[in-house]
């Protein structure tokens, strides 16, 4: 399978609106549309299934390339050092290059890295474990700029990665707190103090849930959670994503039929 990235290419003398598809415009569409290119990203030596997951402002991707940790950079691939493990996947980077993931530990499951450049937006660096005292699985997926990074520990305790120590969000807010009864997973973190993921609520149900915190350092206890809701006659949601603005991007429930459908938060609304 090839990955494919897009670029920017001239743009051409439109056709007829009847011969090309239409786009919906999205609120707050932050650029206007473009005509792009598309290149395919070579493979790690050995080849097989690529991904990728993430991109930066400087344009490097992340993701795995026959089952290793994968950095693109100027159409060059580079492995990114491991574990001692049989591979991983990179599922965030931030505008300095650094990037976080997991990545299997010798003779073990997979455990949550960070891996830094020696030199910003380099491809050789250093890889640490968050999780090294974890006998079961960690996985790290999303980071900002400061280096915080936020994942889950055996998909049943949200973490955040600060200081050099990886906190678990139900030991920072232990139950009951807002009405949260636990939280599992934490799946993306933005530069203004925000974190999202799902837990388990109190009166029942899995939700989406922000947490804004007062001081940039989570660890402290200092924020307040936001439940995202659930679309009626649904029973849960999944926030995957939040930008500098807050608005939150992830899935729900969806009544009838029993399905799941992609959401838009926008400052508390669907």
């Amino acid at each position: 399978m090839r990955l494919w990235t897009f670029v920017r290419k001239p743009a051409r003398r439109p056709r007829p609106p009847w011969s090309r598809p239409q786009l919906e415009q999205l609120e707050d569409r932050c650029c206007p549309l473009a005509n792009y290119n598309t290149i395919a990203l070579p493979a790690l030596p050995g080849g097989g299934f690529n991904a990728a997951f993430a991109i930066n402002a400087s344009g490097q991707v992340v993701g795995d390339s026959a089952g290793l940790v994968a950095l693109w950079q100027n159409n060059a691939t580079h492995d990114v050092y491991d574990l001692g493990g049989s591979g991983g996947y990179a599922y965030g980077i931030n505008d300095t290059g650094w990037i976080a993931g997991s990545m299997s530990v010798t003779d073990g499951p997979l455990h949550a890295f960070l891996w830094t450049p020696a030199v910003p937006n380099g491809t050789s660096g250093s890889m640490i474990d968050l999780t090294p005292n974890l006998s079961g699985r960690s996985e790290a997926f999303a980071i900002n700029s400061a280096g915080q990074v936020v994942g889950s520990e055996q998909c049943t305790q949200a973490f955040v990665y600060e200081g050099g120590t990886a906190y678990d969000l139900n030991d920072i807010y232990p139950s009951p707190h807002d009405g949260w009864a636990h939280f599992y997973e934490a799946k993306g973190v933005n530069d203004h103090k925000q974190i999202v993921g799902m837990g388990t609520m109190i009166s029942g149900g899995e939700h989406a849930f922000l947490l804004t915190d007062d001081d940039g350092v989570f660890n402290n206890g200092g924020g307040s959670f936001t439940d995202l809701g659930e679309l009626s006659g649904g029973s849960y949601s999944f926030a995957e994503a939040v930008n500098s603005s807050g608005q939150v991007a992830g899935y729900a429930q969806v009544p009838t039929p029993k399905s799941k459908t992609n959401l838009f938060w926008n400052h508390g609304f669907f």
